[in-house]
């Protein structure tokens, strides 16, 4: 599908292409060298990395995203930037989606500006699993990242409401919540442009919808990790347990974010209807 007609054509028409066609949605990933906190490990946070294999291994799943999943689409994960090369409008713009895990060589200036001016684009999507000390992109769009948290981290009820993510098509957490591991566990400020999603227990955001952008940021990559005894997604690729439900109902709001965006000039949240895509 053209950005013509994920941009132009009226919201109803949008979500029967949504329903018949099922486009494919291009993700775009940074480069594991970027996102390798010690060099010759595998210890990585971008997708393709290996922190964070069981969790792309359930975007691939066509039983969760594709002809025959939950959602109808089927992600497309590519990594069209190699090594540190600087990330450009020009290669953005074939994308859909950009997930920005903690990368330990930071954004420059000219690619934050490239990566937020982008996200403005109705139809364009930030997911955000930065961590404190590592965290350019959130600090661009204007938001503190803490070290320090108090798990697990819960919904927040009005906040979740329109974005599904805690309770959406894959489910709903329960009650124990979504922990983070890692050593870099942390916590979300939030004001006037962001719409608080999730909290710890000590009351912390730890999610966040950027309302002007509409994307999602959370608090730390270690949500969604395999780390050796830490492990927070399951392994494999299937919806298990509470964090593969919030990971999976993050990418279904994010694709239909993507089909039928919402103009964020007007301050509009979009809504998550409860249907079957």
């Amino acid at each position: 599908m053209t950005r013509f007609y994920k941009k132009i054509l009226p919201a109803v028409f949008t979500f029967a292409v949504f329903i018949s066609h099922a486009q494919n949605i291009r993700v775009f990933d940074f480069s594991t060298e970027r996102s390798n906190q010690i060099t010759g490990t595998t210890g990585s946070y971008n997708l393709n990395g290996g922190l964070m294999v069981d969790a792309k291994s359930k975007l691939l799943n066509l039983s969760n995203f594709g002809a025959s999943g939950k959602v109808k689409n089927r992600i497309i994960i590519s990594q069209p930037v190699a090594g540190n090369t600087p990330v450009t409008r020009t290669v953005l713009d074939n994308y859909d989606i950009v997930y920005i895990p903690a990368l330990f060589t930071p954004l420059n200036a000219a690619e934050l500006d490239a990566l937020y001016n982008w996200s403005l684009v109705p139809g364009n999507v930030i997911i955000t699993g930065e961590q404190s000390g590592y965290s350019g992109y959130t600090t661009k769009c204007g938001y503190s990242l803490q070290h320090g948290n108090t798990d697990p981290s819960e919904r927040i009820a009005n906040g979740d409401d329109k974005y599904k993510i805690f309770n959406g098509i894959f489910g709903n957490v329960s009650a124990r919540g979504v922990k983070q591991s890692g050593t870099q566990q942390g916590y979300l400020s939030s004001d006037c442009y962001s719409r608080a999603i999730g909290k710890n227990a000590a009351g912390n955001t730890t999610v966040i919808c950027n309302i002007i952008t509409n994307d999602i940021y959370f608090s730390n990559g270690g949500f969604f990790t395999n780390m050796i005894g830490e492990n927070t997604v399951s392994v494999g690729s299937a919806i298990i347990n509470n964090s593969d439900i919030m990971w999976a109902n993050t990418w279904a709001w994010a694709i239909r974010e993507v089909l039928d965006p919402s103009a964020p000039e007007m301050i509009v949240i979009a809504t998550y209807p409860q249907v079957s895509l």
